[in-house]
């Protein structure tokens, strides 16, 4: 009878039910301040990956995740390199290849199973995974982003 009573007191008083760890993982990552971006080249071929770097001159890696923007496009990161963008209500281009310009501007090539190979930059934005990662994206490059 008193574990029901501290429930109800708990409920009443507005306090939360939620187990420590289940509130610790929905801690928000935290957001850096990207000064540039390189890619970083690995051996084994395929994609580069995304190196940030902070104003304070730490690096990162891009997170992963399937990042959504308000507007509706999306951007899906796979260890580190960007695997696939959509523009809102377009085709999906899967990224062969990127570069990054001057400027810091990120420049992919893809294909969207309709026609060749294809140019396209990053779409702006703010990007959010349902996990709490963040990416944003201003003049086609990574301005901020949230790290594990």
């Amino acid at each position: 009878m008193s574990k029901l009573v501290s429930i109800l007191s708990m409920v009443m008083l507005g306090a939360s039910a939620v187990p420590a760890r289940a509130v610790a993982q929905e801690q928000p990552h935290p957001t850096i301040d990207v000064k540039s971006v390189e890619l970083l080249h690995i051996r084994s071929g395929g994609l580069p990956q995304l190196l940030l770097i902070g104003t304070n001159g730490r690096k990162h890696l891009l997170p992963d995740g399937t990042f959504r923007s308000e507007s509706g496009a999306m951007i899906i990161v796979l260890d580190g390199r960007i695997a696939s963008v959509a523009a809102p209500r377009g085709r999906t281009v899967e990224v062969e290849s990127m570069r990054v310009e001057q400027g810091g501007t990120i420049s992919l090539i893809g294909t969207n199973g309709a026609v060749g190979p294809i140019s396209v930059f990053v779409p702006d934005g703010r990007y959010t995974t349902r996990e709490g990662a963040m990416i944003t994206i201003e003049n086609g490059a990574i301005t901020q982003a949230s790290i594990k």
